[in-house]
């Protein structure tokens, strides 16, 4: 009787034969599908999952410098945890301070609103200033807005345009889109914690994929996009937020009113190319008008 070899698999550290054909083109629809999916899940989430990603390049030669400092630990938690801690502090310190001023400067406005319209509102003295047509403007203020009665017809047609219903649909609005920036903003600060923990793992395996989507170039692409993020932002987002404080503090020993809100608007506008001479453009504007002439040229 003839004896039968058994089939024996592969032997081991055999490279499987590449698929072709319908394999090959069924197992890349099936990787398109996943990654379609993956997006579509994930969709809500992925602004914060790209500036997770900027702020974990745009900080990471600091992380380098803290861990040749003081090599992490088994579990590598200090430094993401501390750089994370301090990436929302500087984040949310200059909102809270931006919010507590808007408050008090929203408290002043309502109370100006109420002077105006229990006496009136005078002639500014920038209105005398004008370099044509003051005294028609002057006029037209004395006989509008410098009396009570005046400036209580002026701003009952103020509220009658404004639709109470408009606004108690903005109040809602803007409660939830704030409740869900936060809700962002967290998964950000979360994200970003991961990628200080594993950002060399993610690095090598990102390198890896670069090289086998776009062959032998796909790595210098990869480095370049890096290159090209630390410029970006280190070349608008941080000197903008540098100009916005540097201004806000000449605003303020300019006389010029609302300066932290001025400073705030000038950081945001800084970060635009030829953005930040609107700013201060309108710092200028508003500490002319209230007689500071010396202060708006400067």
């Amino acid at each position: 009787m003839e004896h039968v070899k058994p089939p024996t698999g592969p032997e081991p550290g055999a490279v499987p034969a590449p698929a072709t054909g319908t394999s090959a083109l069924a197992r890349a629809g099936l990787v398109v599908a996943l990654a379609a999916l993956g997006i579509w899940v994930l969709h809500p989430f992925l602004p914060a999952l790209v500036w997770a990603v900027i702020l974990a390049i745009a900080l990471w030669p600091l992380r380098e410098r803290l861990v040749r400092l003081k090599p992490p630990g088994r579990h590598n938690v200090l430094w993401p945890a501390l750089l994370t801690l301090a990436v929302a502090l500087v984040i949310l310190v200059p909102l809270v301070v931006v919010a507590i001023q808007a408050a008090r400067e929203a408290h002043d406005a309502v109370a100006f609103w109420r002077q105006i319209e229990e006496q009136g509102w005078p002639v500014p003295d920038f209105v005398s200033r004008l370099p044509f047509g003051a005294a028609q403007v002057a006029a037209w203020w004395q006989e509008n807005l410098s009396h009570p009665q005046g400036s209580s017809e002026v701003l009952k047609r103020v509220d009658q345009s404004i639709n109470h219903s408009s606004l108690v649909g903005f109040g809602r609005t803007f409660g939830s889109q704030i409740v869900h920036r936060a809700v962002l903003f967290g998964f950000t600060l979360l994200t970003l914690f991961f990628l200080f923990r594993d950002g060399p793992a993610v690095a090598a395996q990102g390198l890896s994929a670069a090289r086998r989507l776009f062959g032998p170039r796909g790595e210098r692409v990869a480095r370049q996009m890096v290159a090209s993020v630390h410029g970006t932002v280190d070349g608008l987002v941080l000197v903008g937020l540098g100009e916005g404080f540097l201004l806000g503090v000449v605003y303020f020993f300019a006389g010029v009113p609302h300066p932290v809100l001025l400073g705030a608007l000038t950081a945001l506008a800084a970060m635009i190319p030829f953005g930040a001479p609107v700013a201060f453009g309108l710092a200028a504007v508003l500490a002319a008008a209230q007689g500071g002439v010396t202060a708006a040229i400067v």
